[in-house]
């Protein structure tokens, strides 16, 4: 790992991070303005908090100058998704895929701006639901089960349910319909077993985005229940 890549990397969060700080009161009372830069304040020193957090982890690297100049524009992106009040679960989301593409030194801005839009657009729910559903797939897969087969889906599902309701869901219809909603973002597909049977399972797109950013990792340190035995949220 490259001796200045710790300094680097938090100059550049600092940096970025702290262009979205308000600067004056020209457009707005003064008590308004105060308010404001107070609360966009508080923003960035929570972005920056996780974000440098994320950083310290593992061996991140900078190949050259080029990398340099999409960090800055991936670490204002994630700037702006502070400033617009993004939750500390999605900040911690971003900021594991920014970390993770240090990491694997391919620091691509244009990837990170889709990848961020996905992410920032995520609901507590929706993020607990492709967790978990990508977890129980992954099981499923290494005991050897297909979720063509209808009794195979009918259990996972099934243990889902037993998982996040009523902890996270109401009932299987909140669930359900949460993920159809996380279908937008093309983490989660839907399909049908032999038997006609509707499952939901995740893409290939989360499979990329995992190997980044683990959700349930992002769970559990943001004190988030993922189900029955998890943290309670904070």
């Amino acid at each position: 790992m490259s001796s200045k890549l710790p300094v680097l990397l938090s100059a550049v969060a600092e940096d970025a991070v702290s262009l979205f700080l308000p600067i004056g009161g020209n457009t707005v009372g003064a008590v308004t303005g105060l308010a404001l830069e107070e609360m966009f304040r508080k923003r960035q020193e929570q972005a920056r908090e996780i974000l440098l957090d994320e950083l310290r982890k593992g061996d991140k690297r900078i190949e050259d100058a080029a990398d340099v100049d999409e960090m800055v524009s991936i670490v204002h992106r994630y700037g702006r998704a502070a400033q617009e009040g993004t939750a500390r679960l999605n900040l911690r989301l971003m900021a594991k895929v920014i970390a993770g593409k240090a990491h694997l030194g391919n620091l691509v801005a244009d990837e990170f701006l889709y990848y961020a839009d996905l992410l920032s657009s995520l609901r507590r729910e929706e993020v607990i639901l492709a967790a978990t559903l990508h977890r129980f797939r992954k099981k499923a897969e290494k005991q050897g089960f297909g979720l063509v087969e209808d009794a195979a889906m009918r259990q996972f599902w099934s243990d889902m349910e037993a998982e996040l309701i009523p902890s996270v869901f109401e009932n299987e219809k909140m669930m359900r319909a949460t993920a159809l909603a996380v279908g937008r973002t093309g983490l989660v597909m839907s399909g049908n077993t032999m038997d006609s049977l509707e499952y939901f399972t995740t893409s290939p797109l989360m499979d990329k985005l995992e190997a980044l950013a683990s959700f349930d990792e992002a769970l559990r340190e943001e004190g988030v229940a993922a189900g029955t035995g998890s943290h309670a949220e904070g």
